[in-house]
């Protein structure tokens, strides 16, 4: 820009000295002199300008070139017309399909300019009433209901029950000895899944968890011969090291949870993450300051002088409130009796029992009261050395960094150093509990705590009684959970477990190869939308405007699955170690254990942003928008009908799929997605100015979104667990919901601004048989019907 700038002067100069000249030549040359000189100036203005225009723009034209890479005209930035365009019915079977489904969810009854979701959806709510297992049913969940069926039949056939001689056809099927191809590996998933159902099943699984306690050192609850077995071997001791354990062997939450994630600000790295907090929100650490040790000198001491009677009081307080609970502390007798072998006295069960009750009363209890004993420590991520960490844990005989470095090391060749950063969730979360676990009573009680935590977690794949329990526990609690038969559950199981292979059979069996290039088409043409709004956007700075366009060139789409699927699938392994005669806890804690051992072995290897590395599974009902990647992933599931179908009028495709791409590319610039760069970096890129201007349109939002939800709900209908939400927050529902209200307006806008392009050049508005709507209105209506409950 300051060659431009010179240039630019150089003309202004030569412009200058030719005006002199003119007065000089005298009155017989003015007119003639003037007019080239006027001429001139003119050319060179053009000249000047040309150039800003070109330097200021090239990000923008990038972009465009990009777009015109993927098959998108970019004449379709012209604005839409629908001149001297002719109306043609689609006569072909995909069409007719259509318009009978959507036929048949309308009300013709109601006025669709006074109600459009009953003219829309009162046929489909009609159809479709609630049943035992789901309070409202959607096109989501008939869909979901759909796909478990068609998988269903995938694994067991014509609905007969899974037999050996199935198992065996897929396993003689299956090309590698080492390991299972993803067919076999979802196969077998099940059948362990399916046999822990069988009483003899879960005897065993019962003995593999109490093993599992023993190996972190979680031995109260195990039988006098189980210990003694454990004594030549070198096993957790403090309760610190035991929680180190299950998380970077398994990935086990407890109180404290150690584990790796993309650095907030530099994510082509990766940075540990020590978690003491139930936050669990991700969002949080990425905002971590920087922790100043050397501020905390003067606090240690007076700290530790005064944490005998710290811990004495809510000792005692919890031994007073937890007689009031004996219901609470027979429940969790129920959930230990899991673990615990028969013969045992009941009324040691109960003693340990009341012991954990009285563990979550000492940890809610401490967690209120450590403002004054540690109010010089923050509740907010900080960012830290290793070294520094003793100011949070204080003069603790437990090394955190060796404790981690063990585990770490193990399967991973991989040494932290104390010169490595770490991301510590909450600092004061983090030395209340090293505080508490000074006192070896306390220690105990909270050991025994983290004992039920752990068999909570692993209880539904132990066998039937032991999900039993679970449930009940869980109602005891105000909790929850829609029940599903046994085939359903090991379905949802595989697929969170196993989510590429189970995606695998499923596009194999529902999703249309040539679907994915369709749907790609759908998302470059939203894509190009959205260069076009930001142009056309007022409150935007340029700078804010081409750091913008920048992101949204550089966001990445995972539409359908990944395209190695085709060829490369059956080299693609999730589970190593997965073998027919495994239990199901066995098998789920294999898996568990195989992913933390690769996110550790990759955690000094550089991230690489990629089309084909995907987090989510094909068969996924849902659509993403990833911060830390910068991209949006819309798997496989969501391109069938009713939200996509190939064949299609264009307005059916957009009101639908479009919407949803829309949606989720609006994340990346919403209250959240507005501080991710366009490497997903958490750093503020947007100006003061455009900043201020985006919160006070924001504002508008928060306050019309609140007038109608009072309307709609008027306070009747929130249900419990939003009005908790309600008390715990700090922000209206308004304001909570702002993100996703801000993602459904602008996903609407420019999926209907992406069809008019699509369509634009196109010569005839097509539209569906037996339907009087035009084409536009049919975008409104596949819309509509999306939100359909």
């Amino acid at each position: 820009m300051s060659k431009q700038r010179g240039r630019g002067r150089r003309y202004s100069r030569l412009v200058h000295e030719q005006k002199r000249t003119l007065e000089q030549l005298g009155p017989r040359h003015s007119i003639l002199n003037s007019t080239c000189c006027w001429f001139c100036i003119f050319l060179i203005g053009a000249l000047i300008l040309g150039i800003i225009y070109h330097v200021t723009n090239i990000k923008y034209f990038k972009t465009k070139e990009k777009t015109a890479k993927l098959g998108v005209s970019l004449s379709a930035l012209r604005q839409p017309t629908q001149e001297n365009r002719s109306h043609s019915v689609c006569d072909t079977q995909v069409c007719h399909h259509i318009a009978v489904a959507l036929n048949q969810t309308l009300n013709r009854d109601v006025n669709p300019c006074e109600d459009f979701y009953g003219f829309v959806c009162d046929g489909w709510r009609k159809r479709h009433p609630p049943d035992e297992n789901n309070i409202k049913i959607s096109p989501f969940s008939m869909l979901a209901s759909k796909i478990a069926t068609v998988m269903k039949r995938a694994f067991y056939g014509s609905g007969e029950n899974w037999s050996k001689q199935n198992l065996q056809q897929i396993l003689t099927s299956s090309n590698s000895n080492s390991s299972l191809g993803p067919s076999a590996q979802v196969a077998v998933f099940h059948h362990v899944c399916q046999s822990s159902m069988k009483d003899s099943e879960e005897i065993k699984s019962r003995r593999y968890l109490r093993r599992l306690l023993g190996q972190v050192g979680l031995t109260t609850l195990l039988s006098t011969d189980e210990v003694s077995k454990y004594d030549d071997e070198f096993l957790p001791t403090s309760a610190i090291e035991t929680m180190v354990a299950l998380s970077l062997t398994w990935g086990i939450p407890s109180l404290l949870m150690v584990y790796p994630m993309a650095d907030p600000t530099a994510t082509y790295q990766n940075i540990l993450v020590i978690s003491c907090s139930d936050r669990q929100d991700k969002n949080s650490l990425r905002q971590a300051k920087p922790f100043i040790a050397e501020t905390f000198d003067s606090h240690s001491e007076p700290i530790a002088r005064a944490i005998p009677d710290f811990t004495a009081k809510l000792l005692q307080n919890s031994r007073r409130e937890v007689s009031k609970m004996a219901r609470l502390v027979k429940i969790v007798g129920e959930m230990l009796s899991i673990v615990i072998e028969d013969g045992r006295p009941r009324e040691e069960i109960n003693a340990i029992a009341e012991e954990i009750v009285m563990a979550s009363l000492i940890l809610d209890d401490a967690r209120n009261e450590t403002n004054s004993l540690l109010e010089k420590l923050s509740n907010t991520p900080k960012r830290v050395k290793f070294r520094d960490i003793h100011y949070m844990t204080g003069n603790d005989p437990v090394n955190l960094l060796a404790t981690i470095n063990k585990y770490v090391s193990e399967h991973n060749h991989l040494t932290l150093t104390d010169y490595d950063d770490v991301i510590v969730d909450s600092p004061r979360s983090l030395a209340l509990l090293f505080t508490l676990l000074r006192n070896k009573k306390t220690e105990s009680i909270i050991k025994n705590y983290i004992a039920y935590s752990v068999i909570g977690i692993l209880a539904p794949f132990v066998g039937r009684d032991a999900r039993r329990r679970s449930t009940a526990l869980a109602e005891v609690l105000g909790s929850t959970a829609p029940r599903y038969y046994i085939d359903r559950w090991c379905d949802m199981q595989a697929q969170e477990f196993l989510p590429l292979s189970y995606g695998s059979v499923f596009v194999r069996e529902m999703v249309d190869i040539d679907i994915k290039a369709h749907a790609q088409l759908v998302v470059d043409y939203v894509k190009v939308a959205f260069v076009e709004a930001m142009r056309e956007n007022a409150w935007m700075d340029r700078s804010t405007q081409l750091r913008a366009m920048a992101k949204l060139s550089a966001m990445t789409a995972h539409v359908g699955f990944p395209d190695w699927f085709e060829d490369k699938m059956e080299q693609f392994v999730e589970a190593p170690d997965l073998r027919p005669g495994n239990l199901f806890i066995e098998a789920v804690l294999d898996i568990k254990q195989h992913k933390v051992t690769i996110a550790l072995r990759d955690f000094r290897k550089l991230n690489v942003r990629d089309v084909n590395s995907w987090n989510f599974s094909p068969a996924s009902l849902n659509a993403f928008y990833e911060h830390a990647r910068n991209s949006i992933t819309i798997p496989a599931a969501v391109l069938l009908f009713p939200f996509f179908t190939k064949g299609a009028p264009a307005a059916f495709n957009y009101g639908s799929l479009g919407s949803i791409v829309g949606h989720e590319i609006s994340h990346g610039f919403d209250t959240i997605g507005s501080n991710f760069d366009e490497q997903g970096n958490f750093i503020g890129w947007w100006s003061g100015r455009t900043k201020k201007k985006f919160d006070e349109r924001n504002f508008c939002f928060v306050k019309q979104y609140e007038e109608l939800q009072n309307e709609i709900l008027g306070g009747v209908h929130e249900s419990g667990i939003q009005k908790q939400q309600s008390v715990n927050s700090k922000q209206s529902r308004g304001q909570r919901t702002l993100p996703e209200n801000l993602a459904d307006n602008a996903g609407l806008r420019q999926a209907f601004r992406a069809y008019k392009y699509y369509t634009r050049d196109q010569p005839v508005d097509v539209v569906l048989p037996g339907l009087e709507f035009t084409s536009d209105q049919l975008f409104f209506i596949e819309l509509k019907l999306l939100g359909t409950e």
